[in-house]
């Protein structure tokens, strides 16, 4: 796979406003609950044809228009702070919906899913313009012609990986981004 200037990767595409106003936005109305979300697929027809949902509604949206797989991520019903508990929206690599409950309290960034650490990213306060670049960098490393959004992987040792070598090539300003970003994501971690 290609990088795209400064690391982004051409093949990512993202959709986002800032976590506070769509946490004061967010409620899930009786139109919208149990109902499909194909009205929401974007498609890309510069690759394949490959379709993938970018919600203008969810607190983070995150799509690879290669595989087509997406993640949009939503508060559960039932959502409190000593109950973090996300839902997660979809297309999956072979253009399926998918629907997944998530609690950011049992996600380990030692061992996620992509889905997985997209929730812990959310829920620490670290959904925005730079957390995409941020995942997009280590997604790539981790995949490693692994496409899934699903696969677990050990996502602390990619973020540990990028930042040394952001240190090799001084690239400060990326490592301070990068490193803020990840050190938030593991604060929250470390102090459930």
């Amino acid at each position: 796979m290609t990088m795209g200037i400064g690391g982004i990767q051409p093949d990512m595409a993202y959709k986002n406003k800032t976590v506070e106003e769509k946490r004061a936005k967010q409620t899930e109305s009786e139109e919208t609950k149990g109902t499909s979300f194909s009205g929401n697929v974007l498609t890309c027809t510069s690759v394949g044809g490959k379709k993938a949902m970018l919600c203008q509604d969810a607190l983070f949206s995150m799509a690879s228009f290669v595989t087509g797989e997406s993640v949009n991520v939503y508060k559960a019903e039932g959502f409190s702070e000593k109950n973090p508990v996300y839902l997660v929206k979809g297309i999956d690599g072979k253009g399926v919906e998918y629907e997944k409950t998530i609690n950011a309290n049992e996600v380990n960034p030692n061992s996620c899913s992509f889905l997985e650490l997209s929730v812990l990213n959310v829920h620490a306060g670290k959904a925005g313009t730079d957390s995409f670049m941020q995942m997009s960098m280590i997604h790539a490393r981790i995949k490693d012609g692994e496409e899934s959004f699903f696969s677990k992987a050990n996502y602390n040792q990619a973020a540990a990986d990028t930042l040394k070598e952001y240190q090799t090539m001084k690239a400060w300003d990326s490592y301070l981004r990068c490193n803020s970003w990840w050190q938030g994501i593991m604060d929250y971690y470390l102090s459930k």
